[in-house]
């Protein structure tokens, strides 16, 4: 498929089935995103087109019970799917309760018909046993229910015909939706509009598919989702380029600030020293540098701050290129990261961030190290160094000793033994779902 765009001028951008605009923020990603979604009906008139906006706040739902005022506008599935479907090319919260209202009907239609089907079954077959009665199969909403269990396999959600309730259960604990995490609502709002509901020939438009997820869960959730639809086109517009090299993407354009400039890219190479400044900040020093240190963070963190000071060394500049999953998948040069100029040697940093010996040797090789710390910040304990900054800074008339450094620090952690314990154990435990009782 080609699109003459207003920014492109009589050069056509060429589009298959996966595809992804890559812009720093103010680059016009949304802009372009739009005028796209506009050509398509006279382009692929047989393509339904879905509009998705990506990590913006969403209010979710706990009952689907109806009122007054709404009763008429979901008195039935054909009133209630038809008003849906008007709302596909607008904003996915515009359209979040018509969706779960045509998916609850759609699962009423089920049991209806499963209800019939075994009439008639017993009908044609009197006196078999109940046994060998046809089994109802998994209905629509629950379809939807499973999927958001695949990707949190702690919270099963469910629903009650009864009384209109959504509801989350993870572990002991019972809550609605509207208890969620953003990431976890972000994910359902999307699995409500995709997995039952989406039409095979489809064109979804996803603007910035990342926010409020982690990038492997981003990843994840929507090469997921285009296995669910192998006839339907996607294209993302995003500042991730983690969620940018992903093998399945296709074809990736890479828009700067300058208006008519829009590349076609498979090797980072192909960028100018500008347009690798303004789309991947820090991330240039990949390409600009023979050696390169990859660091957690974004743009002026801690880390890129730390390691440049500890390194010393002018010609290497420390990149803040996010997670620790970026982290890997440059070094190991994954997905698309493997078109880096072979010539420019890449080494990352991580921290431990709590994991288990057995999670750092699955990592860790000969250009990615593990910190011995759980941050880099745990660092600012050694008492060297905090002598050493301190002498470079120059901020304070009189240096404490080593040993003055680490009675402070010692005395700290005793009398803040259990606020740091509580800090650990809420590390691995969400605890707006798990109170801790700490005795």
């Amino acid at each position: 498929m080609d699109i003459i765009t207003s920014r492109t001028g009589n050069t056509p951008l060429r589009f298959e089935r996966i595809n992804v605009l890559l812009g720093s923020n103010g680059t016009g990603k949304s802009k372009l995103l739009q005028e796209l979604r506009g050509q398509i009906p006279n382009i692929l008139p047989d393509h339904k087109i879905i509009n998705i906006e990506g990590g913006r706040a969403l209010t979710m739902y706990d009952s689907l019970e109806l009122n007054a005022q709404n009763f008429n506008k979901y008195r039935s599935y054909d009133t209630t799917f038809s008003q849906y479907s008007k709302k596909r090319a607008g904003t996915l919260q515009s359209r979040l309760f018509d969706g779960l209202k045509t998916l609850e009907l759609l699962a009423e239609n089920s049991r209806i018909e499963h209800s019939d089907r075994v009439m008639e079954w017993l009908k044609v077959n009197p006196g078999r046993s109940a046994d060998e009665v046809p089994r109802r199969p998994l209905d629509p909403m629950s379809r939807v229910f499973e999927a958001f269990n695949d990707i949190f396999p702690t919270i099963t959600l469910q629903y009650s015909a009864s009384d209109k309730r959504l509801r989350c259960n993870k572990g002991q604990h019972r809550y609605g939706p509207t208890s969620l995490s953003d990431g976890e609502k972000q994910v359902f709002s999307v699995l409500v509009d995709v997995v039952e509901l989406a039409e095979e020939k489809s064109i979804l438009f996803i603007d910035e598919p990342e926010l409020n997820l982690h990038p492997g869960l981003a990843n994840r959730l929507w090469s997921s989702i285009e296995s669910m639809l192998p006839q339907s086109m996607f294209v993302y517009a995003t500042h991730s380029v983690s969620f940018a090299m992903r093998d399945s993407v296709e074809y990736l354009y890479v828009l700067s600030n300058s208006n008519e400039n829009i590349q076609q890219i498979d090797n980072l190479d192909e960028l100018s020293k500008s347009e690798q400044e303004e789309l991947l900040g820090n991330i240039t020093s990949l390409l600009s540098n023979k050696k390169s240190l990859v660091v957690e963070g974004q743009d002026e963190s801690f880390d890129s701050i730390f390691y440049n000071f500890i390194l010393g060394d002018s010609e290497i500049a420390p990149s803040s290129v996010g997670g620790c999953e970026d982290v890997i998948a440059i070094v190991s040069r994954s997905g698309k990261w493997n078109r880096i100029s072979p010539d420019v040697r890449v080494v990352g940093v991580v921290d431990r961030d709590y994991k288990s010996d057995a999670e750092i040797a699955e990592i860790e090789g000969p250009t990615l190290f593990v910190l011995e710390y759980h941050e880099a910040e745990s660092y600012l304990c050694e008492p060297d160094l905090v002598r050493t900054l301190a002498e470079r800074l120059g901020t304070v008339e009189s240096i404490p000793s080593s040993d003055e450094i680490s009675f402070k620090i010692i005395s700290f952690v005793r009398q803040n033994k259990l606020q740091i314990v509580a800090r650990r154990i809420s590390s691995k435990l969400d605890t707006s779902k798990n109170p801790v009782i700490l005795s």
